[in-house]
């Protein structure tokens, strides 16, 4: 049986979200009949389409609530300090400031990235799972002398978790619970400050020295 299971596993493997999905559709089919036959009159049938029904989609009103409360609670973009608040306190720094670019300018870390996009201003993003694959996305932009944060962007995204290796133990073939961001439309004032969204803030960091030539 296990040899069998292995097999099936190895098949499946390089398109097995939808190969999982449409083998289990075959497999609830011929258990509901079978069910159905042996109840003699009983709802057998109806019962074993609950339990499989449930073995599927039980987690989904757990992760789809999660992600949709943490989106609607904690999600944003927020200004701690304002760039020309920064120039200010700063005085002839902004006009030394040039653009890094290569290695420098993006570091792949454990948990996201980090680079330098001048040598006063450092950008990081960081995922951090939640529960059963929501995880939060922050990303920061700050000053790396002072270690101040200006910026900030906090987004959540949805990913069931799983070896893409061994589906029979995987959660990844569920799709249907897999979402890239946060929803923007209808609550687009908390992606924006003063009109201004986090690349935008990065864009200006980028051509700071530009602007105060």
């Amino acid at each position: 049986m296990n040899e069998l299971l292995g097999l099936i596993g190895l098949v499946l493997v390089p398109g097995w979200p939808f190969a999982v999905l449409v083998l289990f559709a075959v497999l609830s089919v011929v258990a509901i009949v079978v069910a159905s036959r042996l109840g003699r009159g009983r709802p057998w049938g109806r019962w074993t389409a609950l339990a499989i029904f449930l073995f599927v989609f039980w987690d989904t009103p757990l992760v789809l609530g999660t992600f949709h409360y943490q989106c609607a609670t904690k999600a944003g973009f927020t200004v701690n300090k304002p760039l020309e608040e920064w120039v200010d306190e700063n005085p002839g720094v902004a006009e030394t400031l040039m653009p890094l670019e290569g290695s420098e300018y993006h570091v792949e870390t454990k948990n996201g990235f980090r680079g330098k996009i001048n040598n006063r201003f450092t950008w990081v993003m960081k995922k951090e799972p939640l529960w059963l694959g929501v995880q939060r996305r922050t990303k920061l932009l700050g000053d790396s002398k002072t270690g101040e944060v200006l910026a900030r962007e906090v987004d959540f995204f949805s990913m069931p978790t799983g070896s893409p290796t061994d589906p029979l133990r995987s959660r990844t073939y569920k799709f249907w619970l897999t979402v890239d961001s946060c929803p923007v439309e209808g609550v687009r004032e908390k992606w924006l400050v003063d009109g201004e969204s986090f690349s935008s803030f990065v864009k200006k960091v980028e051509i700071i020295k530009e602007d105060f030539e």
